[in-house]
């Protein structure tokens, strides 16, 4: 037996990277025209500075500081490091070893399985580059490269990453993944599928395997079944199902035809809870056209028993469909009854009437307008021509739609009225004013076509030129088209 066999040399600082042998059951020596060569056979031990390694058999190349190992190969560094193969070349100036042959890497916090595997036991690197394993608790990744630093617990993993976790499946083209936090940063193209079968996708960002909370940016997506959330960047946690989405925020639910767009928008899909705020515009998709709705805010909450989908708006609402405009400070909305609710001075302008009160409401069938309501102190104003405005004000009215243009208004106590008659031909006949609780108005062509009294009116028909300026409008008259909003555009920006 062959026991702490040490080469000297009378360089000390050369002796320390010199590779020593501590034990080997037999030693041949033998030369070639190129190598002066020790054959070390049975539980052979050697060491090179804090690198110890362990063999069956060993051939060490004596003036090139090398080693080939052969048979339960084990490198063993700082204690913690374990590495064991069935095949070593190991090349001791550049402390590089190169394992191969059911390759086993061993750390505290992982496990990495291959067939080749470089490694330097300077650097503390890993790196193998024909496929490999690693294995952390309930983790298990794969990737045709990856790469090991043992010191800071760091890998990088590249072409054809798959992180497999009882919660998630993460594909990637390259990944890193430190073993002590369980933490993933994306350096790429990723794809996530948790065990709810959310979808995510991101080309920056991180995964805390430990509480399954995550930022994603770059491209980020995050896919609930028919809901969908693009984003500059998504912080979502996989527990409480909460998501947290900045800048540039487009928010799909393709069951209720619905998108949310905005700069700022928060959502729990345990509590069906949706947040949006920064310029948000949302947007509900009707069968042949669409309405745009802008405020500061807005809120939607399904209630998780009747699945039924409550909307809110606060602030500088804007209204936009393109046979319909309006403006208000707050809004409502239910698919319980499809019925919108316009709070404080809001304003609507179909075609062109302007309609005002202090509450409106508008309901919709089949996701088409049906028809809507005027509540207290209700204003409809419809230009008769470039000077003119028909008028008609009550305490409510009611107005029905048709293939989504206004066709009639019934309006329903104090009704006065202002109404520019003319002949088929379009020439003037007239003004008439008239008083009556009870009136209804038939829109042709977007114009006020002829006014119908239900009950006995209090009215006159006057020549224009005979009433005065001022008479020629109601009280409380004002029309608003400055507000009006003009385009989708105007919501947008």
């Amino acid at each position: 037996m062959l026991a702490m066999f040490v080469i000297t040399r009378t360089d000390r600082a050369h002796a320390q990277s010199t590779i020593q042998i501590d034990n080997a059951n037999s030693l041949e020596y033998m030369e070639t025209p190129t190598d002066k060569i020790r054959k070390l056979i049975g539980d052979v031990q050697l060491r090179q500075n804090d690198m110890r390694m362990t063999c069956d058999s060993a051939y060490m190349y004596i003036d090139k500081n090398n080693v080939d190992a052969m048979g339960h190969v084990h490198i063993i560094q700082n204690d913690t490091m374990n590495i064991y193969a069935k095949r070593l070349k190991y090349y001791g100036n550049k402390r590089q070893a190169i394992l191969n042959d059911s390759v086993k890497l061993v750390d505290p916090n992982m496990v990495i399985t291959t067939n080749q595997l470089n490694y330097n036991t300077k650097s503390h690197l890993a790196t193998y580059l024909t496929g490999g394993t690693l294995k952390n608790d309930s983790s298990v990744l794969t990737s045709k490269h990856g790469y090991y630093y043992s010191d800071t617990k760091d890998a990088f993993f590249k072409h054809n990453v798959k992180l497999v976790n009882p919660r998630f499946i993460l594909t990637a083209d390259t990944l890193r993944f430190n073993t002590a936090s369980k933490i993933s940063y994306f350096l790429g193209p990723t794809h996530i599928v948790n065990d709810s079968g959310d979808v995510i996708y991101c080309e920056s960002g991180f995964y805390d395997t430990k509480s399954d909370s995550a930022f994603f940016t770059k491209h980020a997506s995050l896919t609930q079944k028919a809901q969908k959330l693009l984003a500059d960047s998504i912080n979502y946690n996989a527990n409480t199902k909460i998501g947290i989405a900045r800048s540039n925020v487009i928010f799909t639910d393709t069951v209720e035809k619905a998108i949310v767009l905005g700069n700022y928008v928060f959502y729990n899909n345990k509590t069906k809870y949706l947040l949006a705020t920064k310029k948000p515009v949302f947007i509900s998709i009707l069968k042949t056209d669409s309405i745009y709705l802008a405020s500061d805010t807005m809120i939607s909450i399904t209630d998780t028993v009747t699945r039924y989908h409550n909307f809110y708006a606060f602030h500088q609402v804007k209204i936009y469909k393109s046979d319909m405009q309006g403006v208000c400070d707050s809004l409502s909305y239910s698919d319980k009854d499809s019925v919108f609710h316009l709070y404080y001075d809001p304003v609507l302008w179909v075609q062109n009437s302007q309609l005002k009160g202090d509450t409106i409401l508008m309901f919709l069938k089949n996701r088409h307008m049906d028809h809507l309501r005027l509540l207290k102190n209700a204003f409809v104003i419809n230009i008769a021509d470039s000077i003119h405005y028909n008028q008609v004000k009550g305490k409510n009215m009611t107005g029905y739609f048709k293939d989504n243009e206004l066709y009639k208004l019934h309006v329903s106590g104090n009704g006065e009225s202002i109404y520019f008659a003319k002949t088929d031909s379009g020439k003037d006949v007239g003004v008439n004013k008239a008083t009556c609780s009870n009136m209804m108005l038939y829109f042709k062509d977007k114009k006020v076509d002829h006014i119908l009294f239900l009950v006995k009116p209090d009215a006159v028909l006057n020549p224009l030129g005979v009433v005065k300026p001022e008479e020629l409008k109601l009280k409380d008259f004002e029309w608003l088209g400055n507000r009006r909003p003009k385009s989708k555009r105007d919501l947008l920006e």
